[in-house]
């Protein structure tokens, strides 16, 4: 699912075409992207109208118009917006369309393609309560530790799921927690009201880390096939864990590796209904683990699980 660096590509490329320009058509016929409107809706609120701004906060993209309307776009999971020209053909999954002229004669178009259809775009004449419910974005507002504490204080969920919380910080999802929660080397169970001062501030350096690899990473590119992958963690199952392994041999004597290969630490692990588990494992284990099953990693075949080779640190779970 696009998360904050994702659609803040799509803004800057939108405000890059869009930007001033005259709307000279605009067409879907989508039902479900445009839920619960009707199919004219868009052409209604934008035809003749120029676009003063293109704005994001968190998930979402906002069109302001000269006449003080709005457009709003979500991209659910599998949604993108793309540049083309005006006579080119409908693209594969294209569920809107919207032509455009600038500096009064330059005409083009920009589609709104999305294979699985959870996006949404939403005319309105102002802010819609999905928009007014986000909270503070990190990249527009910055990260206010002092704010962040207090919301953590407040509850006694796992940080992870605080930190995805929209109306807390809007745009972080489960790459970008999942990444943060690492580079601050913060459980991602762990009660949020029980985080140190010293804890929150990790935790925001962790967010401007990941957040700041993932918009260099995109820069340039053209759509998500061209990103190259940043991520420390997230979906590397099996592969060893970036610079553990090599401290965990220079740091540990002869004796607390023996001892090492008498337990099993699991030092990470994220437990999500609907999101990826990762776990971390110190290994050779020969006793079992919490789960019972003894430390296995998935099977190269993808099938089963199998015992996890030589000591060190290693992903054993960590589905994208």
């Amino acid at each position: 699912m696009p998360e904050l660096a994702d659609v803040e590509v799509v803004r800057q490329r939108l405000e890059k075409a869009l930007g001033g320009a005259t709307i000279l058509a605009a067409q879907s016929n989508d039902r479900r992207v445009l839920r619960p409107q009707a199919p004219t809706s868009l052409a209604r609120a934008l035809v003749g109208r120029t676009v003063r701004e293109v704005g994001r906060r968190g998930k979402w993209l906002r069109l302001v118009l000269d006449d003080g309307a709005r457009v709003f776009s979500h991209l659910g999971m599998t949604g993108w917006w793309v540049e083309r020209e005006r006579d080119d053909p409908k693209q594969k999954a294209e569920r809107a369309r919207i032509d455009f002229a600038r500096d009064g004669a330059r005409t083009s178009s920009v589609r709104y393609v999305d294979s699985r259809r959870f996006g949404r775009l939403i005319t309105a004449k102002d802010d819609i309560p999905e928009w007014n419910a986000l909270g503070p974005d990190p990249l527009v507002d910055g990260i206010d530790v002092k704010k962040l504490a207090a919301a953590l204080a407040r509850s006694r969920r796992a940080v992870k799921d605080v930190v995805m919380d929209q109306s807390i910080l809007a745009g972080i999802g489960n790459i970008l927690a999942t990444e943060a929660m690492w580079h601050a080397r913060i459980h991602p169970r762990s009660r949020a009201d029980k985080l140190s001062g010293g804890d929150v501030r990790k935790l925001a350096r962790g967010l401007k880390t990941a957040l700041r690899r993932e918009l260099k990473a995109r820069a340039g590119a053209t759509g998500p096939d061209e990103w190259r992958d940043v991520f420390s963690v997230y979906g590397r199952a099996g592969e060893p864990v970036q610079g553990m392994a090599r401290r965990s041999h220079a740091q540990s004597s002869a004796d607390e590796r023996r001892r090492s290969a008498r337990r099993v630490r699991f030092e990470w692990e994220v437990r999500r209904e609907d999101y990826p588990s990762l776990w971390f494992a110190k290994f050779p284990p020969p006793n079992p683990s919490p789960e019972g099953r003894g430390a296995l990693i998935p099977s190269t075949s993808g099938r089963g699980w199998r015992s996890a080779p030589g000591e060190g640190w290693l992903l054993v779970n960590g589905r994208s």
